[in-house]
């Protein structure tokens, strides 16, 4: 935590103040790794409450998911159960 609490609200506000349709998703991301650097959390998300659906959108999260790899996980098959 290197930076007040208030100079981290002036650095996301006008970070956010910039962002664009186009660039949000990335503007938030910087947005919340800065969050996550700061608070020394291990994990952050921005949702959007959509309520003609009825649930939460994931608009960004930090840090960014790891896809799945073929050889993390691979399904039982018969002779490995016997």
């Amino acid at each position: 935590m290197t930076r007040g609490l208030d100079q981290m609200v002036t650095a996301v506000a006008a970070e956010l103040m910039g962002a664009t349709a186009a660039n949000a998703v990335a503007v938030s991301e910087r947005v919340l790794h800065d969050l996550v650097d700061h608070f020394g959390v291990d994990v952050s998300f921005l949702r959007h409450n959509d309520k003609t659906i009825r649930a939460t959108v994931l608009i960004a999260q930090w840090p960014p998911p790891i896809p799945p790899s073929p050889k993390r996980f691979s399904p039982p098959t018969a002779a490995r159960l016997r």
